[in-house]
């Protein structure tokens, strides 16, 4: 599981929710939805959103690795940059 709050120690708030804002900046440079994404995925919408926002910091690498192929993405292209 990776956990996004181990993480907050090395990065701030601010660069954790940008991370989030990544993946709505992608979804949305490729014309998709928060539930089209959940859809692709396989990933609620509920987890999607709260990602996006910077509400949900736990979250397991599969679901990670899911939304980035969704985005035709590396894991680390949206939440490592």
């Amino acid at each position: 599981m990776f956990n996004m709050l181990s993480y907050r120690k090395k990065r701030n708030r601010k660069e954790i929710k940008a991370m989030g804002y990544k993946i709505k900046e992608i979804r949305e440079e490729i014309g998709m939805t928060q539930a089209e994404l959940s859809i692709k995925a396989g990933v609620s919408r509920t987890i999607i959103n709260g990602l996006e926002t910077g509400r949900t910091t736990t979250t397991t690498t599969d679901t990670l690795k899911k939304i980035a192929a969704a985005l035709d993405k590396k894991v680390s292209e949206i939440f490592f940059n």
